[in-house]
Order: C-alpha cells, then structure tokens, then sequence
C-alpha cells in the first residue's frame, strides 16, 4: 500500500523566553549539511543510510514561511524496506540503534515559555501528519506535546 503525504514545516521559528532569548539553530534552514538535511536538524534520511536519497526530505527555497528555506517531507513506499517510510525532521543529532531510529536532541539553555512553528500540509486520500516536541532537563522531561496537523489549504498555518 503506498501512502504519501507532503508536509512543508518550518518548526520552532522562534523560541521565546520572558527572561532571554536564545536563537534557535539555523532556525530558518538558511545552511544545509546534506540536499536533505539543514545544519544543526536530523532527517529520517541521516538516520537510515540505506534508504538515503529516497526523496523523504528535501529543501526548498522557494516556498517557505521564514527565513530562506522550508523542508519538504514526504511519505513513499521504500521496495529496499517493503514497507512505507515517512519524512521526519527533528533538531539536533540522531542515529539509527537497537533497529529504529534514536533523536537526541540540542542542548537549549534558555526557558521559553513560547514555541512557535509554521506548516503547510495537503493530505492526500488517508494521509496523516503530526508533530512532537519535547523538552528536558536534566534527563527530565519538562514538557512533551504532540498533535495532528490538519490540512491548511495550500496556506502556511502557525501553531504557538
């Protein structure tokens, strides 16, 4: 069964602090490391060598919501794993151990009380999209919060 979503995501554009604010890294995609991977971010892609350059991830330069790139995410049948594979992004680093996929995150030294993202994202037949953030310290977690998107349209959308 092949199944394919595309969902354009600039997250996290801006974190805020009441006390300080610190830039996120190369929040607005403005380097990339990899043609599907910006500097600082984690694609599926990294993470699952053997399916690299299958198309999960990609940049692009022309329709974003701020600064200079958005990243496109795609679902597609990969025949190498017969299965479905879904475009995924998160900051910081990853790598792939025990037979899935394992996020680390980036260290972040400031307490935003605010966390913002824009998204654009056109289901197709059964498709889903969603998000999820998570904050620790210490090895703690102080926030972990997760949704659906809904379709927006065509539209850039921003969750706060």
């Amino acid at each position: 069964m092949k199944m394919k979503f595309t969902f354009l995501a600039v997250l996290l554009l801006c974190l805020a602090s009441s006390y300080a604010q610190q830039a996120l890294p190369n929040g607005g995609f403005e380097s990339w490391s990899s043609p599907y991977s910006p500097t600082s971010w984690t694609t599926f892609e990294d993470v699952v060598p053997p399916i690299a350059g299958v198309g999960l991830s990609a940049k692009d330069s022309v329709d974003k919501y701020e600064g200079s790139a958005s990243v496109v995410l795609t679902s597609k049948y990969v025949a190498l794993a017969d299965d479905t594979a879904a475009g995924s992004l998160s900051l910081g680093t990853g790598t792939f151990a025990g037979g899935s996929p394992k996020l680390f995150g980036a260290p972040f030294t400031s307490s935003p009380d605010t966390l913002t993202f824009a998204y654009k994202y056109a289901p197709v037949a059964n498709d889903s999209a969603g998000f999820y953030i998570q904050l620790k310290k210490a090895g703690a977690n102080k926030l972990a919060l997760g949704g659906n998107l809904l379709g927006t349209g065509g539209q850039w959308q921003v969750v706060t």
